[in-house]
């Protein structure tokens, strides 16, 4: 081959490995997502036919610096609207995103009196459905609030009238590392809003993920959650060396019979009560263990939703369409950035609903509701410090990963690989970190009753004359099958003795958790372990503690936009990122 060929074919090998190159770093740019189910793609409205979409996309992504300004961002009025009410203006700090007339109501807010009649309707197509960007995509400048539309019609492509529809929606670059939850808003008339806060330069694509149709999430919250008696355990009945089975449930402490050994606590359960069938020979108080029976989740779960099974299998679930839109957010247009976060020992529980909790930065959560420090590049002596002289106690079914990266932070932590799965307690000479979680967990090994106490006992039984107490309770992940009267009231009664405690120490820190997304691997495991009855669960745990002065610790929105499935057990570097705001809580610099 001759000089001038071998040069010509350098030409074209190199011209080929740019264009792979570029084709690649798109590609990889928007590769990656969280949820596993149908992908499709809805139908986008252009404003002004200039929104961007990944084959308009001729140029690479430029590298800037995150700018990561102080401020919160707010696209609501200063005092929240109620339920119904008009709002003739919803602004960011820019002043630009604004909404005329919008009959308004709250998504986020725990809502008794607004629940729609079940929808016999045909249910939302998202193929078919009218996604909209209400403002000029070639006007777009850091934090200004981003709002899309969502018009929903059928399968025959007609719009539908009907609210409840259950979404997901989530912007990210994934090559800057940037991901942040959005703001669903239903106007129950078939129409959504979707906000998201420009916290980046340069692309963000966003995805919309339809998790459940208006009427299975109805029919979750109307005939699922109400229901009561959704699963049983079985009851491990020991004295010396005798052992026996039997059948044990959650019911009404009237409906107690002669024949059944009663567990009650009216001050951890209220009305409810665990009973269990008396065994055949060993007495009532020697029940040793318990475990869940799983079958009697999904054979509850098929009896109740009947033929209306497909509503939460297959292609009716979690129907995501990627990249629905694709936007380029220019600078900041101005220098007012808006006002700079308090700190977190400021803010007791998010008062606006509308209001952005954070966005993720290569790995690291940034909050917008408050000043949350680096705790993880926090010196050891800093950390412990913070902590000294404190009785932290840890209650509830679902703190065992904060328990260890507490720990781990505070150099405690020895190895992961013995961890405790429902109690354990550290103690230093100056420290004291306690895990209770309570009786009769979901769990489908044993768990022996000896290591589990009811939170309310453990508070009311807190009597050290220091008073330095730091109380986390997170409780959610063994009540998703409980009836809703019967979680309500379990979450009432704790609420009532964290305000004896208060009574008893005024200035105990208290913190309660909020719940998060679920995963779905069992059969209907979108009915007995539902992301939207997870959802509420957190709107209802808001109503319940707002106004007892508590700290809420909204994590939902954190996880859901974490870069990675959503898991009953989270990342460990998601879990650091949540005790960094409890101690920016319990610390604040």
């Amino acid at each position: 081959m001759d000089k001038v060929s071998r040069h010509s074919w350098k030409k074209v090998l190199k011209y080929v490995f740019v264009a792979v190159s570029v084709v690649s770093l798109v590609y990889l740019v928007k590769s990656v997502g969280t949820f596993s189910g149908p992908i499709i793609s809805p139908q986008i409205v252009k404003n002004g036919d200039t929104a961007l979409h990944k084959e308009e996309i001729k140029e690479t992504f430029e590298n800037k610096d995150l700018e990561t300004e102080e401020f919160i961002p707010v696209i609501s009025l200063d005092e929240s609207p109620t339920s119904g009410e008009t709002v003739t203006r919803l602004n960011s700090r820019s002043g630009d995103a604004t909404i005329e007339d919008v009959d308004y109501t709250d998504n986020d807010a725990w809502d008794e009196e607004f629940i729609e009649t079940l929808d016999t309707s045909d249910p939302t197509n998202l193929e078919n459905s009218v996604i909209k960007l209400v403002q000029n995509p070639e006007d777009l400048h850091l934090y200004d609030t981003l709002h899309l539309i969502i018009e929903t019609r059928d399968a025959n492509n007609k719009p539908r009238t009907h609210g409840s529809d259950f979404w997901y929606a989530i912007m990210y670059n994934d090559l800057q590392k940037t991901r942040m939850a959005g703001r669903v808003l239903d106007h129950h008339n078939g129409t959504y809003s979707v906000y998201f806060y420009a916290t980046w330069t340069g692309y963000a694509f966003i995805d919309i993920t339809l998790v459940h149709s208006g009427r299975a999430s109805q029919w979750l919250r109307q005939v699922y959650w109400p229901k009561k008696n959704k699963l049983s355990w079985t009851g491990h009945f020991r004295e010396q060396e005798r052992m026996e089975q039997s059948e044990c449930v959650l019911t009404d402490s009237r409906a107690v019979e002669e024949g059944t050994c009663y567990y009650g606590n009216p001050s951890a359960l209220g009305n409810a009560s665990f009973i269990c069938r008396q065994p055949p020979t060993l007495p009532c108080h020697s029940l040793d263990a318990t475990n869940v029976n799983f079958t009697s989740m999904v054979t509850s779960a098929q009896e109740l939703v009947g033929e209306n099974g497909d509503w939460f299998t297959g292609s009716s679930v979690m129907i995501q369409s990627r990249d629905v839109l694709t936007v380029k957010i220019k600078d900041i247009r101005r220098t007012d950035h808006g006002l700079e976060r308090p700190k977190c020992n400021e803010v007791v529980q998010q008062q606006n609903s509308r209001q952005f909790p954070g966005y993720w930065v290569d790995g690291q959560w940034t909050s917008l509701l408050c000043d949350v420090q680096p705790w993880q590049k926090t010196p050891l002596n800093t950390i412990r410090a913070c902590l000294q002289n404190k009785h932290i106690y840890l209650l509830g079914d679902s703190n065992r990963q904060f328990y260890e990266a507490l720990l781990e932070l505070a150099g405690l932590l020895n190895s992961r690989s013995h961890r405790p799965m429902h109690y354990g307690v550290v103690e230093t000479d100056k420290t004291t970190f306690a895990l209770f979680s309570p009786p009769w967990p979901t769990e489908s090994i044993p768990v022996k009753v000896s290591e589990t106490r009811y939170e309310t006992d453990v508070i009311d039984g807190l009597d050290d004359v220091s008073c330095n107490y730091v109380i986390v309770i997170s409780s959610y992940t063994y009540f998703l099958q409980w009836s809703l009267e019967y979680y309500e009231q379990r979450m009432v009664m704790i609420k009532e003795s964290l305000l004896r405690l208060r009574g008893r120490c005024p200035d105990t820190i208290i913190v309660v958790k909020g719940t998060k997304p679920n995963e779905h691997l069992e059969p209907l495991a979108h009915v007995f372990k539902s992301d939207y009855i997870l959802y509420q669960m957190n709107n209802l745990l808001k109503k319940i503690f707002r106004g007892s002065g508590f700290y809420f610790l909204d994590v939902w929105d954190m996880n859901l936009s974490y870069n990675a499935p959503n898991r009953a057990a989270m990342p460990v570097p998601l879990i650091r990122q949540e005790v960094s705001i409890f101690l920016s809580i319990l610390c604040p610099v």
